[in-house]
């Protein structure tokens, strides 16, 4: 896994950040693409994407600090602007209330912009996971002993981190990697030799990621109806996310992780946009730019 692209002194840049930006810049192009083909302005995209990725990585950091309280609560700072994570969902939720303001500001019709940013959002969600995946930044599975399971060089978390999450363990002690073989004493050693192999969830969600924009892509021209395109991405989106997160390490609230409660409201907020447009008129076609008049004057006349 490569952690930094870059180490010169302090400056450090992270693969995880290279790939988020790669995947802003792939989306932009795509929902220009999408804008131009539905007719609106397309100069709107570059201020919802710059828009929606300062305040998406706001979004993401507050609320990977409030999966793990207990991190700020160590070391606010430090948490805040150095070594908290990112979570999707925080960055879906900011990042939207930016588009919908900047929608705002431009005058813009709300759900058709939205619709044409759908697809090209499936495609950041890819990026962003592909830099968990090279980074190794910790949002792998559990251990398995599948063929495709992948060793990560850093330690990875055992089912310990739940008790420690839950309450169970009063205090995670630093520990000595070296000595993190014996998991039988959860209360000592949390996690496992970094030989384990894992699941390799970010590369589950990447895969099933460009499927479901391949399906989004290929059906973009067939749906003429506002909202519907949202509606799909909502739904696509939530149920592989759903399904990956009983196989890895998150804190859980009444059974399910934050994320998987957050996805479950996206896919009924997407069943309610399917249900709102069944009744709505197919959106018109662009309007062709009018031919331009004939000048007034005399008419010639036909030489005979």
């Amino acid at each position: 896994m490569i952690a930094y692209v870059i180490q010169w002194g302090w400056l450090k840049i992270g693969s995880y950040g290279v790939m988020m930006a790669l995947g802003f810049l792939v989306a932009w192009y795509l929902f220009r693409l999408e804008l131009r083909r539905k007719g609106l302005d397309t100069d709107i995209a570059s201020r919802i994407t710059f828009n929606a990725a300062i305040w998406g990585v706001i979004g993401a950091r507050l609320l990977s600090i409030l999966e793990e309280p207990s991190h700020l609560a160590e070391n606010p700072l430090r948490t805040l602007l150095l070594e908290g994570g990112l979570t999707w969902y925080g960055g879906l939720a900011a990042g939207a209330a930016a588009t919908i303001y900047t929608i705002w500001k431009a005058k813009a019709p709300y759900l058709r912009v939205i619709d044409a940013m759908s697809p090209a959002a499936m495609v950041g969600y890819c990026f962003g996971r592909g830099g968990c995946l090279i980074s190794g930044d910790g949002c792998y599975g559990i251990a398995t002993d599948l063929p495709w399971g992948m060793q990560f060089p850093t330690l990875v978390e055992t089912p310990g981190f739940h008790c420690m999450q839950s309450g169970a363990i009063a205090h995670w002690p630093p520990i000595d990697p070296s000595t993190c073989t014996d998991l039988s004493d959860l209360s000592t050693c949390l996690r496992y030799p970094p030989d384990v192999r894992v699941h390799p969830t970010p590369l589950y969600e990447i895969l099933a990621g460009l499927l479901l924009f391949a399906l989004m892509w290929s059906l973009r021209k067939r749906i003429h109806r506002t909202g519907v395109m949202l509606g799909l991405f909502l739904v696509l989106q939530a149920v592989p996310r759903v399904l990956v997160e009983f196989i890895r390490l998150n804190p859980r609230y009444f059974g399910l992780s934050l994320s998987q409660w957050v996805s479950i409201g996206m896919f009924f907020l997407g069943l309610w946009l399917f249900w709102r447009a069944r009744n709505l008129p197919p959106e018109t076609a662009p309007a062709e730019a009018p031919a331009e008049a004939e000048p007034k004057g005399r008419r010639r006349r036909r030489r005979k």
